[in-house]
């Protein structure tokens, strides 16, 4: 326990800690709104100062910063003990969250001020303790265990998919949010909405995102699990247990069934292996055993071996028997353990000179040894291990043969065929596989002068394996034909049967070889899923973007009808296009019903008139009983904070109490300025309308 609280240090320590620094500023706030003195109703009394400003703005300015150092410290400090990478890791991932999070909440109380500024501190406090912070610390928490791991140097597969998977759901979810609420026009109700989505929302369903993919890909990595389990438990006794198979057709089922079949083979090859060294044992026995008894049968009788000379020679045949017994044995075990250089091998001159050979040795005495090669045959492999196959073939001939043996060597059809045959007893059809078994004599060779040791055919099958060929007993009308094939090599300079296939062309006149075009490099499947969701997600918002641009009022695509004189005088003396900074203050009418609030705007693009830099106007607007302020006139709307309008206006100062007085105001995009600067310019009742409609 005391280990995994350890290990687990750098979670709940920075969890902790993001959310206090969201307690403490919300308390801060509260305690800044207190001091201020009570709240009075709104509709009493003109509210002209903010009760919490300096400290919403700072907040704002440094608060995200503050927090996510204080996050990053204590991530750090905790992770005492780790790996200098992993505490980098953690920490690195504390901050990014922490300060995407604190921006995000220090936008909004900027944002929610200017509105409301005798509620904002009230609202911060409520949601701050009841949501804010343990999300905060709730998620910051989750994404530095996620990326904790298991405290490894290199993030886990799960936790690597996780974060990415959380990262891209709540940056992709809050771009849409911002993109919808940047295309519609301003509500208060649907502003808040905004917020609220924002602020709780997005990390939400980062939160959810993750813990769901790190599930299941913890599922997902299950039957991996278990084939790790059952392969750590196989061991050289129990080559007979195998992993599970998922029923799924997917590359983990398809892991488990290449680990099946690889303990196959390698319980197949611990098989041969142990009747190999069985064998081996058994035929090194019998003879090992014949020559200690001959020598100390002469030994201890001598009288009786008065030709001491023919005893010698016998245990030396002996020796020589098992000399070439061991031979044998070390190349049927080491021909496979190293690859040997290849080259182009002409197969019938090796024929040629082996039978010649044979030809003079004493295990042809009375024997016609002939070769019958017209033409090169050239194969790709290994001359050494090739010849050594030829002697064994021709030694197996020469032992079973009456009379005659042949030897025949033809290259066509892609292929050299190598055939070897004599007029001996043959091989009857049962026994045509099991005469290239390890140790294995037919009744006819079980001879200690004529019979070998059962590996020569063995060995020559394994070279022709060996060099992508195969070695077979084939049917004869008399004696044994054994049937050797190899692919065939091509020579160097050789042209391509179709190139010289042309009657009377020599070859000087045969094209050359067309070369290879060029091949770009290949495209990784994981680079080509990274590239394809990246062009997925910019086009997915590109497309909101231009659907949210044409849904805008003001757009390009047919809005409300503005040509009535109702809504565009053309006798408005100043037009300007301005960006809200603050909302100064309100003041209700005699009934309390309503009032006049009071914007400050600054003034991005002057359309017509005198414009001065800044402007301060009226707007008539009515405090809903949540708070917010609304209008039903559409000539005069709220105006919020950060939002850019196309206002006109009168200078009226009897009437606006010393400020402008609002005639018109209308939300706009920067990219719709330019028909403003027509309208401007032509005098016409309003901006030009879109005729598709």
């Amino acid at each position: 326990m005391g280990e995994l609280r350890q290990r687990y240090r750098p979670v709940w320590a920075s969890g902790l800690v993001a959310g206090l620094v969201v307690v403490a500023a919300v308390c801060w706030l509260e305690h800044a709104d207190r001091r201020a003195g009570p709240r009075p109703p709104v509709v009493a009394v003109l509210i002209r100062d903010d009760r919490v400003g300096p400290q919403v703005d700072l907040l704002a300015d440094t608060g995200p910063w503050i927090g996510t150092l204080c996050v990053a410290a204590a991530c750090w400090l905790a992770g005492k003990g780790h790996p200098a990478a992993v505490r980098l890791r953690t920490t690195g991932a504390a901050a990014v969250t922490s300060v995407a999070l604190f921006a995000t909440y220090c936008a909004w109380l900027a944002r929610e001020n200017p509105v409301k500024p005798w509620l904002v501190a009230e609202e911060a406090f409520r949601w701050g303790l009841m949501f804010i912070g343990p999300s905060a610390g709730l998620l910051t928490a989750a994404v530095v265990w996620t990326a904790l791991g298991s405290g490894a140097g290199r993030l886990p597969y799960r936790s690597r998919t996780a974060l990415a998977a959380a990262a891209t759901t709540g940056g992709l979810f809050a771009v849409a949010i911002e993109v919808l609420r940047r295309s519609q026009p301003f509500q208060e109700p649907g502003y808040d909405v905004y917020w609220i989505m924002l602020t709780t929302g997005v990390p939400l369903v980062a939160l959810l995102t993750g813990a769901l993919v790190h599930v299941t890909a913890t599922r997902s990595l299950r039957p991996v699990e278990a084939i790790r389990a059952e392969l750590a438990d196989i061991t050289g006794q129990s080559l007979d247990r195998r992993v599970p198979v998922p029923p799924t057709d997917d590359v983990i089922a398809r892991l488990a069934t290449t680990a099946n079949d690889t303990l196959d083979r390698l319980e197949q090859a611990s098989a041969r292996q142990q009747q190999f060294v069985a064998d081996a044992a058994h035929e090194l026995r019998s003879p090992l055993a014949a020559l200690r008894a001959q020598l100390e049968t002469s030994l201890r009788h001598p009288d009786r071996f008065a030709d001491w000379p023919t005893a010698v020679a016998e245990a030396a045949a002996d020796v020589v028997r098992l000399q070439k017994l061991a031979d044998d044995l070390l190349l049927l075990a080491s021909h496979r353990a190293t690859a040997p250089p290849r080259e182009q091998v002409d197969l019938a001159a090796l024929a040629e000179d082996l039978v010649r050979e044979y030809q003079y040795l004493p295990d042809a005495t009375g024997l016609v040894v002939t070769c019958e090669a017209p033409a090169p045959a050239l194969v790709d492999g290994n001359e050494t291990r090739l010849e050594r196959l030829l002697r064994n073939l021709l030694a197996n001939a020469c032992r079973h043969a009456e009379s005659e043996v042949t030897v025949a060597v033809v290259s066509g059809d892609a292929s050299v065929t190598l055939t070897v045959a004599d007029d001996g007893p043959g091989i009857p059809p049962a026994d045509r596989s099991r005469v290239f078994d390890r140790f294995t004599r037919l009744d006819a060779s079980r001879t200690r002068t004529s019979g070998g040791a059962g590996l020569g055919l063995t060995i020559a099958r394994d070279i022709a394996t060996d060099h992508a060929g195969t070695l077979t007993v084939e049917g004869a009308a008399r004696g044994a034909l054994l049937v050797a094939r190899f692919p065939e090599g091509r020579a160097p300079g050789r042209t391509t049967p179709s190139a010289s296939a042309a009657p009377g062309r020599g070859p000087a006149d045969t094209p050359a070889d067309p070369q290879p075009e060029a091949v770009g490099r290949p495209v990784s499947r994981k680079r080509a899923a990274v590239l394809a969701l990246a062009l997925a997600s910019a086009l997915a918002v590109g497309l909101t973007a231009w659907v949210a641009r044409d849904s805008r009022p003001g757009g390009e695509s047919c809005g409300p009808d503005l040509s009535h004189d109702e809504y565009v005088s053309a006798e408005m003396s100043r037009l300007a296009y301005a960006k809200v900074e603050k909302i100064v203050g309100y003041r209700p009418d005699a009934g309390g019903g309503s009032g006049v609030q009071r914007v400050r705007l600054r003034v991005l693009h002057p359309l017509k008139g005198d414009v001065p830099t800044t402007l301060t106007l009226a707007v008539q607007v009515y405090v809903n009983p949540q708070g917010h302020y609304a209008s039903l006139d559409p000539l005069y709307p709220v105006l919020a904070p950060g939002r850019a309008y196309v206002v006109g206006y009168d200078q009226d100062p009897a009437a606006a109490g010393g400020v402008g007085w609002t005639r018109y105001a209308k939300q706009e995009p920067a990219s719709s300025l330019d028909r403003w600067r027509t309208y401007v310019s032509r005098g016409t009742a309003a901006p030009p309308r879109c005729t598709g409609a």
